[in-house]
């Protein structure tokens, strides 16, 4: 899969604290044409990840994670942006941490329309989350506005953003609370038959308005 144009989508990431004050951090992911699928000083942004203090506890921390970064690359993104050139499918891998069991966790983006090239799709995924039929969550963020979960505790939560060619069978799945909680694709099988349907009526019932007019002029004439 190659994509032929650039773009890049901000997902924020929030919680509310017990003092109802929002806590948020905010992840980039794109695609480049003169970027790499390894870390690129000009595209990437490392993660400044603060360290948990008991006295001053951190409530949430998101970044993305590079798990094939190799020795002395940067781990930990907070803009992670690949080449145009892939052939298979491109997986940014986002960790939401440090968010104590029972608070809601909010994802939220906005996509303006016509930013992947055609045939191509864009979806968020969860693992630790089922929905209909047993299967992934899975959120088409070019059709979806955000995504919410909550945390079962303060252990990373692994979640995946998967751009890809759309598949022939693709149908609705996921499920849960969220004004994000799936993916719909819409099926047109053919355009309506109207024109046809006209075309048969005329076809239909030409003889009879001929045959009435040869009896009409046939009785005038005599």
């Amino acid at each position: 899969m190659t994509s032929v144009w650039a773009w890049k989508v901000p997902i924020e990431i929030s919680t509310t604290g017990d003092d109802n004050i929002k806590r948020y951090n905010k992840v980039i992911v794109g695609i480049e044409q003169g970027a790499t699928d390894d870390f690129d000083n000009l595209w990437d942004t490392p993660a400044l990840i603060s360290q948990s203090d008991p006295e001053s506890p951190v409530l949430l921390r998101a970044y993305i994670q590079r798990k094939d970064a190799g020795e002395g690359a940067a781990k930990y993104l907070w803009k992670d942006i690949r080449g145009a050139t892939s052939t298979g499918d491109t997986t940014w891998e986002i960790t939401v941490d440090s968010v104590p069991a029972g608070k809601r966790v909010v994802l939220s983006w906005n996509v303006l329309p016509g930013l992947l090239k055609p045939g191509e799709v864009l979806l968020l995924k969860d693992s630790e989350r089922v929905g209909a039929g047993n299967e992934m969550v899975q959120i088409d963020i070019t059709r979806d506005s955000g995504y919410v979960y909550v945390s079962g505790g303060e252990e990373p939560r692994a979640l995946s953003l998967v751009l890809s060619k759309e598949s022939s069978n693709t149908s609705g799945s996921g499920g849960g609370s969220g004004f994000g909680c799936g993916t719909i694709k819409s099926r047109i099988d053919g355009p309506p038959a109207y024109g046809t349907a006209v075309t048969g009526l005329i076809m239909l019932f030409s003889p009879l308005v001929v045959l009435r007019w040869l009896r009409l002029k046939r009785s005038v004439s005599l």
